[in-house]
């Protein structure tokens, strides 16, 4: 598992390459500056929208009001940016997509903080300030709509089979946000459950060899929506990385080897950075070792009564470690002594 660590710096730097992937051809104007366009979904209200925009006029002063509003922000929102965003058609009519519910979710988190009805106030306020006239009607509906799906959901998760849960949460997603809705909401999260409950009930089945468990479960991966198998390749790339290195490491694969498959996994500059972690992964084990050599002889002394020994630990760390590396050290030899 410590091998494993390192190629998770990789993940975020991965992760970043995806945001640009998967954009339909609806051009969005953002109605808050700053933040990129989403992914649209169809919208429930406009067929066929040509594009989406800003209203005349929504960016003039958007972000001084913008700071406005942040600044009543509750203590768990305070220094944040808004997640999500809102979008309308030419017609000035709302679009629902992912990024709608995304932006509901970021200012409904305050609810548990300081009340449901404020944070819905607060909601509505935003809503108000950044959609033209015609839309704002739309989205408050939407918004309360969202609000007893909630509710009704929190009912619905207390099944206690996967499969159930995620029947009733697809019902209760239809019956109160509309099928449109319930698509552009969660079509992505539901296929990743729905694969994820297959899943289990394959790798559960006394009946399947290894071999035509991994062909199914491969098969459900492929069924995924695009974006989401990208993701899931990505997000899981490191850990093939460390994997596939272990391996090697243990056939007796040179260095030379390691390189290469690193950079056939995630290029030069990526195996490079790879290098340098190896090389502080060894310095600071050198450094771990040496200290604990030197530890364990404090504890042999038996010149030394408890607390003088401790003492001399307490110098030992402050001698060969930072502030910041006594503490990972402290709680290294706390987890030293605990084992059997």
């Amino acid at each position: 598992m410590r091998r494993a660590l390192p190629y998770l710096v990789l993940a975020a730097a991965v992760a970043g390459v995806l945001a640009g992937r998967g954009r339909q051809q609806v051009v969005l104007r953002r109605l808050d500056p700053g933040v990129a366009p989403p992914t649209v979904a169809p919208s429930p209200h406009a067929a066929r929208p040509s594009r989406s925009r800003a209203p005349e006029g929504a960016d003039a002063g958007t972000t001084d009001r913008g700071a406005t509003r942040r600044s009543h922000l509750p203590p768990s929102l305070a220094g944040t940016a808004p997640d999500g965003q809102l979008a309308v058609d030419d017609s000035g009519r709302l679009v629902v997509t992912r990024e709608t519910r995304r932006f509901f979710d970021y200012f409904l988190a305050a609810g548990a903080e300081d009340g449901a009805g404020r944070a819905r106030a607060r909601l509505v306020a935003e809503v108000r300030s950044r959609l033209p006239a015609r839309a704002v009607p739309e989205a408050i509906d939407l918004l309360d709509r969202y609000l007893t799906y909630r509710r009704r959901a929190r009912v619905a998760e207390q099944a206690p089979d996967a499969g159930a849960r995620l029947s009733l949460l697809h019902a209760v997603r239809e019956q109160t946000l509309g099928p449109e809705t319930a698509r552009a909401f969660f079509a992505d999260e539901e296929a990743v459950e729905e694969a994820g409950v297959e899943r289990a009930r394959i790798f559960a089945d006394p009946w399947l060899d290894a071999a035509e468990r991994e062909r199914r479960a491969a098969a459900l991966e492929e069924r995924l929506p695009e974006p989401v198998r990208e993701a899931r390749a990505e997000a899981l790339a490191p850990l093939r990385l460390a994997h596939q290195e272990g391996q090697l490491r243990a056939s007796g694969a040179s260095a030379a080897e390691i390189r290469a498959l690193r950079e056939r996994s995630f290029g030069a500059e990526a195996a490079d950075r790879l290098e340098e972690l190896d090389r502080q992964r060894v310095a600071w084990q050198q450094r771990l070792d040496d200290y604990r050599v030197a530890r364990d002889a404090i504890e042999r002394n038996e010149s030394l009564d408890a607390g003088a020994r401790d003492r001399a630990i307490e110098t030992l760390r402050s001698e060969r470690f930072t502030p910041e590396e006594r503490l990972r050290v402290a709680a290294l030899d706390r987890i030293r002594q605990a084992r059997p």
